[in-house]
């Protein structure tokens, strides 16, 4: 008995559980690898769409008014009011009543007309993300050709050579894109990963959940399962097999998959692997005390996704951090996805080094050392369970059965 219910043994059979299990192995086998494709694919070609837009003309000259009669035929475009009043704009462009400001700045016509570089700048709604990138991709374009027309009418009207217009016209205004909040623009090199890092966290939640509550639910305990309780060594060689099938996940979406879809990652090798290591601890041990917590509550999976969309928000990287309440605040740093996405996103999308990400890295070691505390604890409270203290692969016993009779 001793030797069949070693360490090793523990490790193997709760893999083999893991994988096998058809109330759980789904979670394990299918789940990441058909959200790798499912999730980021339709992102890969992202069209433009209907976008409100204000105008703010601070030059007030001809082409200018002529740039704006232009840009409302422009059928992407609803251009919902021209204003001279900057900062009123910003105020409704952050309250949402646009999506997309367009300003034009002082002096453009006589800069334009006089050959000094100048630019049109484009404001989007970075909390809007999708919309940020369809924002840009769709009307740059557009954008450069109605300011150059417009410019070119000027310079008929003004009797210039034709050879000088054609000149302007091979040189256009630029287009100044700058998000208001998500600054690293589009939604696949950016909100891509950060979703990747939630549905770690909950898919894991609710596979280790349910694996724990099947066992919990059985008529007799699996030996993994006694012997977690009973033993801290033990304990440790459950918790291990999860932590590995994570790490495996997220380096192939990071690795193979995100190569596929053409989004950056891997831009620090050493950095990115550390991240991946830490946040697959502090994602199992989230893991692990969530699953002991409930035992035979099956509510793990439901308590999972209805969490999810919240954890992508109050992360502070795809949604403002000041439009988060302060108690949101506070709980979400105690989700291991929080640190992991500016973990992820800096190492594996921007290239940081591990010390340039070593805070977050901290948070997660931190987490993981405190949810597997946690859970250690609520797995102990079981030892006076009927199903320890009888079963066949308890050490109390076995110690029993080991003892010479006198």
């Amino acid at each position: 008995m001793k030797e069949q219910c070693g360490w090793w043994s523990s490790f193997t059979e709760t893999t083999k559980q893991m994988l096998t299990n058809l109330s759980c192995f789904s979670f394990f086998l299918v789940a990441i690898f058909f959200y790798s494709f499912y999730y980021a694919w339709p992102y890969m070609a992202q069209l433009p769409e209907h976008i409100t837009a204000v105008v703010v003309d601070l030059d007030d000259s001809p082409v200018s008014r002529s740039f704006t009669r232009s840009l409302q035929s422009i059928p992407q475009i609803n251009v919902k009011g021209v204003s001279k009043d900057r900062p009123t704009a910003v105020t409704d462009l952050k309250n949402g009543k646009y999506s997309t400001m367009i300003t034009i700045p002082d002096g453009f016509m006589k800069d334009s007309i006089a050959g000094v570089p100048t630019g049109i700048e484009l404001v989007t709604n970075g909390a809007f993300i999708v919309k940020a990138k369809s924002s840009f991709g769709g009307i740059a374009g557009p954008l450069k050709q109605i300011a150059t027309e417009a410019i070119a009418a000027q310079l008929v009207k003004q009797g210039v050579p034709l050879s000088n217009i054609a000149a302007t016209a091979s040189a256009p205004p630029a287009v100044i894109f700058q998000p208001m909040y998500n600054t690293v623009t589009g939604y696949l090199n950016f909100a891509v990963p950060i979703v990747f890092c939630i549905i770690f966290q909950t898919v894991m939640v609710a596979g280790v959940g349910t694996l724990l509550n099947e066992w919990f639910c059985a008529e007799k305990y699996p030996f993994p399962l006694v012997r977690a309780i009973e033993n801290p060594v033990y304990f440790f060689y459950l918790y291990l097999p999860f932590v590995v099938n994570l790490l495996f996940w997220t380096l192939f979406i990071e690795g193979a998959s995100f190569a596929w879809h053409g989004i950056n990652s891997f831009q620090n090798v050493a950095a990115t692997f550390a991240t991946c290591i830490c946040l697959s601890l502090a994602v199992i041990a989230l893991a692990l005390a969530v699953g002991f917590a409930f035992k035979k509550a099956n509510y793990v999976v439901q308590s999972a996704v209805i969490t999810s969309l919240p954890c992508v928000f109050i992360t502070g990287d795809l949604f403002p951090l000041q439009n988060i309440p302060d108690y949101m605040r506070m709980f979400s740093y105690m989700l291991p996805s929080t640190p992991g996405v500016h973990a992820m996103l800096r190492a594996s999308q921007a290239g940081a080094s591990i010390g340039e990400i070593m805070p977050h890295l901290l948070h997660l070691l931190g987490l993981a050392g405190f949810y597997l505390f946690i859970a250690y604890l609520i797995a102990r409270s079981y030892r006076k369970d009927y199903e320890v203290v009888h079963s066949e692969y308890s050490l109390n016993k076995n110690k029993k059965e080991e003892l010479p009779v006198s």
